[in-house]
């Protein structure tokens, strides 16, 4: 037999569901899971400077709403951080995400600065960078950031994050689930 192709137009001004609301992705038939639904990110360039054994915010925040509670955020990081010691000193960095005021994720000894055998000073300089899979379960709004933990006080140092005004960055991705 003889087959054609018809090619046909459909134009609508509004497509509703049968409760008149605005369709999903899911109404449509359409399969979503895994993709980017929408990008947030925050950046912050101050110098913080901190000699305490308490997780202290580096600086970067941003917030997102999730449009759905099956929704995940992929939070990814990028955090400067400088440390100087002596000899007789050594710093380490931990870091960790919070979701508002919970830590998500932690990371022991993200960083870490030894002195040099022969007495002199000793700076190192990195981007610790880290990205953590957050399941929120709900479409409330929230706020995410990084913040640092000097783990030794003792002796000559310092641990200073965005030295100079050095950018880190957290940024925030809905996935949908």
């Amino acid at each position: 037999g003889d087959r054609r192709i018809m090619a046909s137009i459909i134009k609508v001004d509004t497509i509703q569901t049968a409760a008149g609301g605005t369709p999903t992705a899911a109404d449509l038939g359409l399969n979503t899971t895994g993709s980017v639904l929408q990008v947030v990110q925050g950046e912050y360039s101050t110098q913080v400077a901190f000699n305490t054994q308490t997780f202290t915010d580096c600086g970067p925040t941003a917030t997102i709403t999730p449009t759905s509670a099956t929704s995940k955020i992929l939070v990814m990081t990028s955090q400067s951080v400088d440390v100087y010691v002596n000899a007789s000193t050594q710093r380490a960095v931990d870091m960790q995400i919070l979701r508002d005021s919970t830590s998500i994720y932690r990371h022991n000894r993200a960083y870490i600065v030894r002195g040099a055998t022969d007495g002199s000073y000793l700076e190192g300089h990195t981007m610790i960078c880290f990205q953590y899979l957050d399941s929120p379960g709900d479409t409330s709004s929230h706020t995410y950031k990084a913040q640092g933990l000097n783990v030794y006080t003792s002796g000559t140092g310092e641990l200073r994050f965005n030295l100079n005004n050095q950018k880190s960055t957290i940024t925030l991705m809905e996935i949908a689930g």
